[in-house]
């Protein structure tokens, strides 16, 4: 008998036989290489299609989102609360100058506050104040100077937004004075603004008065709005102590000032103004 060879009794692995690496065998002999990973990773996880070719996104993400996007709503809400009219009118202006000042000049019974005189908030810079209302640039006359401003028509109100501080406009930064006249108009507390002399004193209370170009009334609960009455400067005299007694009754508003910087006036020893 011939020399058989011994079997191998060595015990085999699973997938031992298997080839590795890249590199396998044919039943040729021949050697073979083989690349198994001709494809590359995804990057990224891929979302999954429906087999309408649609996006499919997980209950998780979508959930994810949607939180996403009403808590940037709710930040925003906290962020620029609904304070007056004039930040509604923010919200609700046109995009272009002229749309805007349509807007404004339809307006009616527009509020006059020290905070804003309709949709215009009196610290808003000039580029946002004619963003509402249009405007055309302009200048405000007094009697010692001349200053830059921006001429708004609102409901029927002139209204000047003019800054004392510069020779030229700044957009970039608010008016710091205020001029307004007109008739169609609320003033604080929703008192007409073609309201008498006597209504005004019986609303407003306590008040200062000084005689400059015309009768000037700050009421104590306005310290930054300034009223100029029609009265004829003459017929009243000096005005001493406030005293308003020789005012005439029925004289009305000729025009408003609201003066944001402050102009030095207080009520110390101020009169009532409905004596």
């Amino acid at each position: 008998m011939g020399n058989k060879p011994l079997p191998n009794k060595r015990l085999k692995l699973a997938g031992g036989d298997r080839p590795k690496g890249s590199r396998g065998l044919c039943p040729g002999g021949h050697g073979l290489y083989v690349h198994f990973n001709l494809r590359r990773r995804a990057g990224r996880p891929q979302l999954k299609r429906d087999p309408l070719g649609r996006l499919l996104i997980s209950g998780r993400l979508l959930v994810k989102r949607i939180v996403t996007i009403f808590s940037a709503q709710i930040i925003l809400l906290i962020s620029f609360p609904l304070r007056n009219d004039a930040t509604i009118a923010l919200s609700n202006r046109r995009p272009h100058p002229l749309e805007g000042a349509q807007y404004c000049e339809a307006l009616q019974r527009v509020r006059i506050s020290p905070d804003s005189v309709g949709p215009l908030p009196t610290a808003a810079s000039v580029a946002l104040l004619r963003m509402i209302c249009g405007g055309t640039p302009t200048t405000r006359h007094t009697e010692e100077s001349a200053y830059p401003a921006v001429k708004f028509n609102v409901g029927g109100l002139t209204v000047l937004a003019s800054q004392s501080f510069s020779k030229s406009l700044r957009p970039g930064e608010p008016a710091d004075t205020w001029e307004v006249t007109g008739t169609k108009g609320l003033l604080p507390m929703d008192v007409p603004l073609n309201s008498t002399w006597a209504a005004l004193r019986r609303a407003y209370g306590r008040a200062v008065g000084r005689r400059m170009d015309g009768i000037v009334v700050m009421f104590c609960r306005f310290p930054t709005m300034f009223l100029h009455l029609d009265a004829d400067p003459d017929s009243v005299g000096p005005m001493v102590n406030s005293d308003f007694t020789r005012i005439p009754s029925h004289s009305r508003i000729a025009r408003i000032i609201i003066n944001r910087s402050g102009s030095g006036w207080t009520c110390a020893g101020a009169g009532n103004s409905a004596n």
